[in-house]
């Protein structure tokens, strides 16, 4: 790519020798077919003598709104973005596009300046100057030498924009770019040793407290932590036990709890092994999760979305009219320590997709 941009400026120069000067940094040359800009801190503008009075007037504001606009300077940061990343079609359509959108704005710019309507004499104008050859390559701007057709079809229906249509692209331009300046919301990892706790502890109990120590890795919120719950609450969760809760601020929004479960004998089909795990919790008739959905499976492990289905407790009638709701929870369970963990959301805050997140970074661990 560097070879070629010099190849073409080599070229150009050897084009342009003999140019004279017209005023200022203006040049007229016998051997070019298109106006172009050359340079890049100290542009100059090349015209081609055979233009008449009244097409040299349109061009020369064309290429100067080039030079007001920087466009030679991002002509380059675009080529080195090119030649940096020659292998991907996206970066070679932004870098055709952008020189597109840099002709028709500066085509907008010349219109706008003439106060009358020379849409006609100026698409003309473009259509005599265009050869079909790309003069300039690279880095300097030429005029009428591609995208004819887009162009003329922009000068001809274009119509002097109204202020308030100004503002409003400015507004929408502005809440975009700060909306893509924004961080999206970040998540920190958190490690959870269970048990996490000996309270409530009994010896009926007391096989699954002794169970060989693991940590939970999972990814929460930004402003999530866990918090273990007051002693009296402890040994209290309906999925399990040493219960450990998930905060946002003072806020709890979910509860893990853990558990064990023995292999059943004989040849259970893979999809149902879960429910064999999960039996005390699909079972209940006041509390229960459904909706059983594989996140993140493997030989040993799998990793879930879920429902839990709950009857709120109503004083003074029967528990068959108690109103039902629902909140999201996710379930883990691991054949080779022969634990499930049962994390229960307190309301359904969450997205699908930062359930689906969280369900997708848990990892169990041996405890250290």
């Amino acid at each position: 790519m560097a070879v070629y941009i010099l190849l073409s400026l080599i070229r150009l120069r050897r084009t342009v020798t003999g140019a004279v000067r017209l005023q200022d940094r203006i040049y007229l040359a016998d051997h070019i077919a298109s106006p172009f800009v050359a340079g890049v801190f100290r542009p100059k503008i090349y015209l081609p003598s055979s233009l008449s009075v009244q097409e040299r007037q349109y061009i020369l504001l064309h290429e100067q709104a080039h030079i007001r606009r920087f466009d030679p300077l991002f002509r380059v940061l675009a080529f080195i973005a090119l030649s940096l990343h020659w292998f991907n079609p996206l970066v070679w359509a932004a870098f055709y596009l952008s020189g597109r959108d840099m002709e028709m704005a500066c085509d907008e710019t010349v219109m706008r300046q003439m106060e009358n309507d020379i849409r006609r004499e100026y698409a003309q104008s473009l259509l005599d100057r265009t050869t079909g050859k790309r003069i300039a390559s690279g880095i300097p701007l030429a005029f009428g030498e591609t995208n004819i057709k887009a162009r003329i079809r922009n000068i001809m229906s274009y119509r002097k924009s109204s202020r308030w249509v100004i503002a409003a692209a400015v507004v929408v331009l502005a809440a975009l770019c700060i909306g893509l300046a924004l961080n999206p919301a970040k998540s920190q990892r958190a490690a959870i040793t269970f048990p996490a706790y000996q309270d409530g502890k009994s010896e009926y109990n007391e096989s699954i407290y002794n169970i060989r120590p693991f940590t939970l890795h999972i990814d929460l919120p930004e402003g999530w932590s866990a918090a273990f719950p007051a002693p009296e609450e402890r040994g209290a969760s309906p999925a399990g036990f040493t219960p450990v809760y998930l905060m946002e601020g003072s806020t709890a929004k979910a509860v893990i709890s853990y558990n064990t479960f023995e292999l059943y004998e004989g040849d259970i089909p893979l999809e149902d092994f879960y429910k064999t795990v999960y039996a005390p919790l699909r079972l209940g008739s006041l509390h229960h999760w459904e909706d059983y959905t594989p996140i993140v499976s493997s030989k040993t492990a799998e990793t879930a979305l879920a429902t839990v289905y709950y009857s709120e407790e109503m004083q003074g009638q029967s528990a068959a009219s108690w109103p039902q709701s629902t909140t999201p929870g996710i379930l883990f369970y691991d054949k080779e320590r022969l634990i499930y963990l049962a994390i229960q959301f307190s309301d359904s805050s969450l997205s699908l997709d930062q359930l689906h997140a969280m369900a997708q970074s848990v990892r169990i661990t041996d405890a250290k």
